[in-house]
């Protein structure tokens, strides 16, 4: 076809094609005039990754978690702060105190920027002081929330921890009374150069296993406490986790069972210090590390549908169990060292047997009573210390225009589409 009987054909049938083009524009133009203009306004908030209190097993600290002396865990991961902030309570809770309507908020996303601890929330709104107010709210009343939550844990954990102090301390005075009595009968003041030495090592080792036993029993405490959270989560399709009876968990935990005994023997030699003892230290960190790594992995393959919530409830499980593992393996470890001593020391005299026993327990319940002391002591400075666990770092403005839709280019569209459909017809009916 030559151009000439082209622009001929589009002559002969241009009303075909100004009507096409006119009729689709004028559609997208009165359609765009019913849609009203969106506005758009963005706040970041820093999570601070610190915790005030840690809790070290094994003299390294568990990794993805941070557990305070009473047991209650405090994961900070940015994931599950994400969902913190797009749970319905707090969100609720931001409409209420924004005090704008609710059909004002058109859409609102809560993501985390790649690779740092910052949160983005981005509100798309009909008012522009509508998105602007409830963006920075949502950050507001988070951060609220998180340190109301914080502050109920060390609160939790006072509580716990003044009333272990309490029995302790009532402990190491009835042992202090026995040991005095003891010496006043018999007339022993001190031990022999042998005896004291097998006193000093069991006195060590059991310090070591009861300490792992308190801390035992306040992991297992909040273990519970998410377990009854995760029940009442709505469920996902979960094929039994169970961190005890996986083979490489398994493996993992007999070698850290090994290295914790050689630990709970080296320390009694030697310092902290010593490059033998940092040495052993970093491999039980990085056996801690395969566990929490694996851990991560069964419930990757165990789940297969997601629901946030509950897989950060998962996750604080898992590593719960990791802890609970770990001091069980380090309770284990002890048992053989502690026995060995103690047949040694029944061979000894009735008498430096007695000795030994309740000076024993005196520095048994002195050791814990000045952990726990300290513990608590640190408790009351992170109370009184207030530490806001995130910061908006860069406020929601008040948008200047909107941010759509985008009239003018989608009318360019309208009328492009409009020429393309009157083309298409004439050329059909030719």
């Amino acid at each position: 076809m030559k151009f000439s009987e082209f622009f001929e054909i589009i002559n002969r049938r241009k009303w075909i094609l100004i009507g096409a083009t006119l009729l689709v524009f004028m559609f997208s133009f009165l359609s765009f005039n019913f849609k009203k203009d969106l506005y758009t306004s963005s706040c970041k908030v820093l999570v601070q990754q610190e915790e005030p209190l840690y809790w070290y097993v094994d003299r390294g600290r568990l990794p993805l978690m941070d557990v305070d002396y009473s047991g209650y865990l405090m994961i900070r991961t940015i994931d599950t702060q994400v969902e913190v902030m797009k749970s319905r309570p707090l969100i609720e809770q931001a409409f209420i105190e924004a005090n704008i309507s609710r059909s004002d908020i058109v859409s609102y996303n809560i993501s985390p920027i790649k690779q740092s601890d910052v949160i983005t929330i981005e509100v798309k709104a009909l008012n522009p002081y509508s998105a602007m107010k409830f963006a920075n709210k949502i950050g507001e009343v988070y951060i609220k929330k998180s340190q109301e939550l914080m502050l109920e844990s060390i609160q939790k954990s006072l509580v716990y921890v003044e009333e272990q102090l309490n029995k302790q301390k009532a402990k190491l005075e009835n042992d202090e009374n026995n040991l005095r009595e003891f010496k006043e009968k018999t007339g022993i003041v001190e031990l022999s150069g042998e005896s004291q030495r097998k006193l000093t090592l069991l006195t060590s080792y059991e310090t070591e296993r009861e300490k792992a036993k308190l801390e035992l029993e306040s992991v297992s405490k909040q273990l519970d406490e998410y377990k009854k959270k995760l029940s009442t989560e709505e469920q996902t399709i979960i094929d039994g986790i169970t961190i005890a009876e996986n083979p490489i968990l398994m493996d993992l935990k007999s070698k850290l069972s090994n290295l914790q005994v050689k630990y709970s023997s080296l320390i009694t030699k030697y310092e902290k210090k010593h490059p033998e003892v940092i040495s052993l230290e970093s491999e039980i960190k990085e056996i801690q590390e395969q566990m929490s790594k694996e851990s991560a992995q069964v419930i990757e393959r165990k789940m297969e549908k997601i629901n946030p919530a509950r897989t950060a409830l998962l996750t604080s499980i898992v590593n719960l169990e990791i802890a609970k593992i770990s001091l069980q393996s380090k309770i284990e470890g002890l048992v053989p060292l502690i026995s060995s001593i103690q047949n040694e020391i029944s061979k000894l005299p009735k008498e430096e047997i007695n000795f030994i026993s309740l000076s024993r327990e005196k520095q048994l319940s002195e050791s814990l009573y000045l952990l726990l002391e300290e513990k608590y002591q640190d408790l009351k400075i992170s109370k009184s210390l207030k530490v806001i666990p995130a910061r908006i770092i860069e406020h929601a403005t008040l948008p200047r225009s909107p941010a759509g839709p985008d009239k003018k280019l989608k009318l360019f569209l309208s009328l492009i589409l409009g020429l393309s459909i009157g083309i298409g017809i004439f050329f059909l009916i030719e």
